[in-house]
């Protein structure tokens, strides 16, 4: 009963995906860069208890594929968001070291997009369902940075 409906989309399973990069030499000692990376949304899970009857029959609790009393392969209860992230760097090569000193700096997440990655599964059951079905407990990293110095002998 555990498996019953347990087919499906992959958790990490994304319909769509583009990504674009590339990078501009300013100077021969400086250079600009940019990541884009836009996806469609993962597949939601719903798992309650089994059958219509919303019975627990392994002893599983609200872990097989069935929500209120209907059977929910992964997808069938929706998508997360798309997600767009806009990524930058700048990178500094200096020509009195050689330019075997590299300086560097990335900016990830520009916009600061902050959107729901996965959500909670456990529905339990109707007229008991679980206060937090549907939450969302994890998110896109937020703006962050990160600057790097490099040898090369």
């Amino acid at each position: 009963q555990l498996m019953n409906y347990s087919n499906g989309l992959l958790l990490n399973d994304q319909k769509h995906q583009l990504k674009i990069y590339g990078a501009y030499a300013l100077t021969p000692e400086w250079t600009l860069g940019a990541n884009v990376f836009i996806a469609s949304g993962h597949p939601k899970t719903c798992l309650g208890y089994f059958g219509p009857d919303q019975s627990d029959p392994v002893g599983y609790g609200s872990s097989y594929h069935w929500c209120g009393g209907e059977p929910t392969p992964r997808g069938t209860t929706g998508f997360t968001p798309w997600t767009h992230q806009v990524n930058l760097n700048v990178d500094y090569r200096p020509k009195w070291a050689g330019q075997k000193l590299d300086f560097n700096l990335a900016i990830f997440n520009i916009f600061n997009e902050q959107k729901a990655l996965q959500y909670e599964a456990g529905y339990g059951q109707t007229g008991a369902y679980s206060a937090t079905y549907d939450l969302p407990y994890q998110f896109e990293a937020p703006r962050y940075a990160r600057f790097s110095i490099s040898y090369d002998w």
